[in-house]
């Protein structure tokens, strides 16, 4: 008897157990995104984990192009002539177009170009998951930004690695106009506002860097080791994955370009400081307000995405919905 009760109850938690998977909350991760747990009574969201690149916004282009509509193509490019003139990289290569520079952030773009790669985005993910999924994918809120910047266990820290800007060996933890920048580039030193301008930029080191990369015998080979080893990236932004990323896995929210932020009731905003402003714009909290023109294409203004599931569904939900989409498409 004891047998049959022991088999009975097996299966009753197998049966359970198997209800309980059915009816599941089933979220997918966006891709090249990072999960930021609910605080203060806001709900969760995504956030991608390093700034929008080269690579990613041209594969935005090209599918506008792939679709036919050239008029969306030439609004959504971005202002090169300004990148040209005033990012001294690029008065040598195509820094946009360049593939040495496919996992550098975007910049020279409007607010309203930033938020129509986000719609369409959001329209690329509805598809790939066949509609199942009620999404939004937006430029992020100042509040958004600020609880991915700080990491729940950072609140009372100025920077996003803590208190200080460099590590007890010196070596610094986010990309930013530092003194041996200065020094570098040979700008003014005696600067107190914390940031250059394009114009003041040193000839002599932009013709010793292009010396240095292109006269040698295998440029390919010169290239990786001048921009992922040696040479320095004074005076312009640098890969979006360098430095140490902060405790939410976000790499550089604050330095290497700002990022534009989009508040609920309109506002805009610019955070976190760039590689043409000192430690002091690129604070978390009590931060200086980003010095340049931001309603302009800036070479120093890139973004990053948030998404927010507006529903949270079970598997078999997603599932049902998949093959009513399938139906309604054709499939």
């Amino acid at each position: 008897m004891k047998k049959y009760v022991w088999v009975i109850a097996l299966l009753l938690v197998v049966i359970s157990g198997c209800s309980l998977f059915r009816d599941q909350v089933y979220m997918p991760k966006p891709p090249l995104m990072t999960y930021v747990p609910a605080e203060n009574g806001q709900s969760d969201f995504w956030m991608s984990y390093y700034e929008i690149t080269n690579w990613q916004y041209r594969d935005y282009l090209s599918d506008l192009l792939w679709m036919g509509d050239t008029p969306a193509y030439h609004r959504a490019y971005p202002d090169t002539s300004l990148i040209n003139q005033q990012l001294w990289i690029g008065r040598r290569y195509d820094y946009f177009q360049h593939p040495m520079f496919d996992n550098f952030p975007v910049v020279g773009l409007t607010t309203a170009q930033m938020e129509n790669y986000a719609v369409w985005l959001g329209d690329w993910y509805r598809d790939k998951y066949k509609g199942a999924w009620e999404m939004e994918i937006r430029l992020p809120t100042e509040y958004e930004w600020r609880t991915a910047a700080q990491a729940a266990n950072k609140l009372e820290e100025p920077y996003v690695h803590g208190k200080h800007y460099a590590n007890s060996k010196g070596c610094y933890l986010m990309w930013f106009y530092t003194p041996e920048d200065r020094m570098l580039l040979g700008t003014d030193s005696q600067r107190t506002d914390g940031y250059y301008l394009p114009d003041t930029l040193s000839y002599s080191f932009e013709n010793e860097w292009y010396k240095a990369s292109v006269h040698t015998k295998n440029f390919t080979k010169e290239k990786e080791r001048t921009f992922r080893k040696g040479m320095p990236y004074a005076g312009m932004p640098v890969h979006v994955y360098s430095f140490f990323p902060n405790d939410y896995a976000f790499y550089q929210l604050t330095g290497n370009v700002a990022e534009r932020v989009l508040n609920a009731d309109g506002s805009e905003n610019t955070m976190g400081g760039s590689f043409r402003t000192s430690a002091a714009y690129c604070k978390v909290a009590d931060e200086l307000p980003y010095p340049y023109d931001a309603t302009v294409p800036q070479i120093d203004v890139g973004f990053r995405l948030v998404c927010r599931y507006e529903k949270v569904q079970t598997k078999e939900a997603v599932k049902r919905k998949k093959q009513n989409w399938k139906r309604k498409r054709g499939d």
